[in-house]
């Protein structure tokens, strides 16, 4: 890999990369601070249960990765459990993400002000997805990929140095351990990618340099688990073996990225919105090409003519980009489209390596930073494994994927036409996606927080001290600790899926049962608690019914076929019609517009079961 170009050290050269990183990090803690739904406490708890003695895997059959809950835990010694101090970690790794960031912008040869703005969008889209939140694990896992972007872009062949020769491929090897115990597919992609480059660009110490990377990675991976007190044999049972179960088994996983391009087309060409947005960008593009860069404008008779007919499509087109913002709408269609370009791409850069590597393409005509695109398009394909192939929500790859690309193809947009849709794409997914975030901070099925700063208060918790929540959701969880705690100050309470109401109420989960969502637990985990139901059920049960959310996963995971969850919700349902089990306290999503979707609607029920 070529020596990345020499930084300034100047920042005064820098003046919109330094812009871009404060507003990015202001905009970053406004979104930590706005992100607070009935979804949450799964880590919280999972982290608890780690400090009590339980295991992951042996006793709680977790599905996911170890390492952000790992991370929780030792937030929660260093700083205890309160929540304002339970968003130090998302803090600090959004500083890293940022950081890693702007790191790269300093390699690319174009001009500050289109760093900065590029540096903005990357960011932004990474973002995008309404359920992206800096205190969960989507950010630990891309912090990794940027980190061995930057690895990559310093892995030099005959220098000599030992820092080079051995430091390096280690950290790269630690780094794709740490993010196959942060998301098991990313990691994965992560590593395959890195060997590959590896492989293609070193010309000396290749292969110990391969033996480095994955002694680096097994080893990081072995020293994870064994700090969760559970063996390899369980963790590998279930989070590996067992985990793809949840998404329909390893055959619908595996075969998730073959579909991925034909479904992002597909969605591409069938959503109106889609398709509006794409055309208005494309006719904006063109109209501020021929006003800014065709020759003919300046020169020659009937030039103001000529503007005035660009402008007049320009108007147009502005008008529909700007009709559509405060929703997702441009930004996710121009995500899509890049999506495909960066396939496409990938697809033209492995090839070129290939045959470099087998020698029937000459190294002159090749430049190896064009394989740094292989990482996002890696993590694309990899993030489609846990989508079923669906492309709405894979943005952090697109956004790596922009900002590599001036590095990757530095000629190519020294072309004005790609140039202008280069800046203008870039333009209108900030806009987008910056007006979108601002509505929603975040969103998950039936969880929505509503716009930042809005029907929020502060309250001092009891337990958690200063929280910052939107008072419908605050009203109802209150009310449930109300009822609950006539019994006392040991409640039995199960809260389905997420243990919000646990949290809130400072009351462990029933018999272990942290979180029970459809794509993250097991099978057999649902049958089991469904015959504990039926046999000595707790004494508390809060039921949050999303029949739409069953369906939507039966759909997308399991070919339409039943899952064990809608049994679980027959049987609940069951024992309130029988008048076995009671309902105490009711909330209807319906009840406020802003939590309102058809098809995610959530109808709350605490239930009581004994007489």
């Amino acid at each position: 890999m070529p020596a990345p170009p020499a930084q300034p050290k100047d920042f005064s050269t820098a003046l919109w990369q330094n812009f871009s990183f404060v507003f990015c990090l202001l905009f970053g803690i406004a979104l930590i601070l706005n992100t607070h739904p009935l979804g949450d406490g799964a880590w919280f708890w999972y982290a608890k249960a780690v400090r009590g003695g339980a295991r992951l895997y042996a006793d709680m059959h977790l599905v996911l990765q170890p390492l952000f809950i790992l991370q929780t835990k030792s937030n929660m010694l260093l700083f205890g459990e309160g929540w304002l101090v339970s968003k130090i970690p998302a803090l600090l790794e959004m500083i890293v993400f940022l950081v890693g960031l702007r790191w790269i912008a300093r390699y690319l040869l174009i001009p500050d002000w289109q760093k900065g703005l590029l540096l903005t969008c990357t960011f932004s889209l990474g973002t995008l997805f309404v359920a992206y939140r800096f205190d969960d694990y989507h950010v630990l896992a891309d912090c990794m990929s940027v980190f061995s972007i930057i690895l990559v872009l310093h892995l030099k062949a005959g220098t000599g140095s030992k820092v080079n020769d051995f430091g390096i491929p280690l950290s790269l090897g630690i780094l794709s351990g740490l993010a196959i115990t942060t998301r098991l597919n990313d990691g994965m992609a992560l590593i395959l990618t890195i060997v590959f480059i590896v492989l293609v660009t070193l010309t000396r110490k290749r292969v110990i340099s391969i033996v480095l990377i994955l002694f680096a990675a097994v080893l990081t991976l072995f020293i994870v688990v064994s700090l969760t007190g559970d063996t390899v044999h369980d963790y590998a049972l279930n989070s590996v073996f067992q985990a793809a179960g949840s998404k329909g088994g390893l055959f619908s996983v595996l075969r998730a990225p073959l579909l991925f391009p034909l479904k992002t087309a597909k969605r591409l060409l069938i959503t109106p919105a889609y398709l509006i947005n794409l055309a208005a960008v494309v006719v904006l593009i063109a109209s501020i090409h021929f006003v800014l860069f065709h020759r003919r404008v300046s020169n020659g008779k009937g030039s103001l003519a000529r503007v005035a007919y660009a402008l007049i499509p320009m108007l147009f087109a502005a008008w529909f980009v700007i009709r559509f913002m405060g929703t997702e709408d441009p930004a996710v269609a121009l995500c899509g489209a890049c999506m495909l370009l960066g396939l496409a791409l990938s697809a033209f850069v492995f090839m070129r390596a290939i045959q470099v590597a087998v020698g029937s393409r000459p190294l002159s005509t090749w430049s190896p930073t064009e394989l740094l695109i292989l990482i996002p398009v890696g993590q694309l394909l990899s993030a489609s494994m846990s989508s079923g192939g669906a492309f709405h929500g894979l943005f952090t790859p697109v956004g790596l994927f922009l900002l590599l690309l001036p590095l990757a193809f530095p000629v190519s947009l020294q072309n004005s036409w790609l140039r202008t849709a280069f800046i203008v794409c870039l333009s209108v997914m900030i806009a987008s996606t910056i007006s979108f975030k601002v509505l929603v901070p975040f969103s998950w099925h039936s969880y929505v927080e509503g716009p930042m700063f809005t029907g929020r208060q502060w309250i001092k918790h009891p337990l958690y001290g200063p929280m910052f929540v939107e008072r419908r959701p605050l009203q109802f969880v209150q009310a449930v600790c109300r009822a609950i705690q006539t019994d006392g100050a040991r409640p039995e309470l199960l809260s389905l899926p997420y243990p919000y109401a646990n949290y809130f109420c400072g009351v462990t989960p029933w018999h272990g049962y942290i979180q029970t969502f459809f794509d993250t637990v097991g099978g057999k985990t649902i049958e089991q608690l469904g015959d504990q139901l039926n046999t000595a059920p707790p004494r508390w049960i809060l039921y949050q019914r999303q029949v739409g959310v069953i369906e939507l996963h039966e759909r997308i995971y399991h070919g339409g076929q039943a899952i064990p969850h809608r049994y679980l919700d027959q049987q609940i349902m069951s024992k309130l019609s029988s008048g076995d089990w009671h309902s105490t306290l009711e909330w209807d999503s319906e009840s406020d517009p802003k939590y309102w979707n058809e098809w995610f609607h959530a109808h709350w029920i605490l239930i009581r079961t004994d007489k």
